[in-house]
């Protein structure tokens, strides 16, 4: 791993890179608290090129989405904003297969988990739906897609059955209700897909990971003081929530599992040669699904 404070320095900050701290609550990228001799504080970050290969694409959506808010009607809209290399570049490549970004740390702010109480609810819900009706005039056809068919439920699908199919671990009997489960579904989750190909439904950026987690609070009130992470931002019509399919990453997110009932389906979309495979699923996850209302996975 390159020096942090050496990569720090690579982008125009104020003051000397002093010391710096690993943020450890993520599970995709790498991310460091980096202080400054001037009491400044930023956020390093190193891009996991294994799930994101296409970084130019990565860092070119959040710059021009970054640029779009700042300059329209909505400019007001609270968002972190990525800085520049001292070279001009959205990120910066250290030659050894790593790409970093920065950003100013927000001062007085508070990521939660999970939400402490209704207003949390109330106040994340909010920060996301202006966020989403801000970029409501974006050209969404100008986004790129940065992992291929992440948010593509007949592709998923059809990855499963390849996986069912193969049966490589010998476990299909044994997770046969939860397979059944799924496939039952299958109609369902894939609707929204069809209806964009056959453009019954308009194509928009859509942020596409709205968990609490990727709103950043401030300490002393439960109000929106910056927007949420751009990393999962996407060009989609509005997202289906299916047994196949999970969010994006944010730096300060828990580990989350795409599962069925007793079982996990792995789908590595992002591999040159995807695959899919079944694995146990941790208990607190079949718990919780027993207690999910039935309404809410239909």
């Amino acid at each position: 791993m390159n020096d942090v404070k050496a990569i720090a320095a690579k982008f125009p900050i104020d003051g000397k890179p002093v010391e710096y701290s690993q943020i450890k609550t993520g599970h995709i990228n790498q991310t460091y608290l980096v202080t400054t001799d001037q009491g400044v504080k930023y956020i390093l970050q190193w891009i996991n090129q294994y799930v994101f290969p296409n970084v130019d694409a990565l860092m070119n959506n959040m710059s021009a989405i970054s640029s779009f808010l700042r300059t329209s009607g909505d400019g007001k809209t609270a968002m972190i904003s990525y800085i520049d290399t001292i070279d001009g570049h959205n990120y910066y490549d250290d030659g050894e297969g790593g790409a970093w970004r920065i950003y100013r740390f927000v001062d007085n702010s508070v990521c939660h988990m999970r939400a402490e109480g209704v207003e949390d609810f109330y106040q994340s819900a909010k920060a996301f739906g202006g966020f989403q009706y801000a970029l409501r005039n974006f050209p969404a056809d100008s986004l790129e897609e940065t992992i291929k068919d992440f948010h593509n439920t007949v592709d998923r699908f059809n990855k499963f059955r390849a996986a069912i199919e193969e049966d490589a671990c010998g476990r299909l009997e044994r997770v046969r209700p939860e397979v059944e489960f799924a496939l039952m579904r299958e109609e369902r989750a894939c609707r929204l897909h069809h209806m964009r190909e056959d453009g019954k439904l308009p194509v928009r950026a859509t942020h596409n990971d709205t968990k609490i987690n990727n709103a950043f609070l401030t300490r002393t009130a439960a109000r929106l003081c910056a927007s949420s992470t751009l990393t999962p931002l996407c060009r989609a019509c509005p997202p289906t929530t299916s047994a196949m399919q999970y969010a994006s990453v944010h730096p300060l997110q828990p580990r989350m599992r795409p599962s069925l009932t007793r079982y996990i389906l792995t789908l590595n979309s992002s591999a040159r040669s995807p695959r899919a495979t079944l694995r146990p699923a941790p208990v607190w996850w079949r718990a919780r699904l027993r207690l999910w209302p039935r309404a809410h996975i239909q």
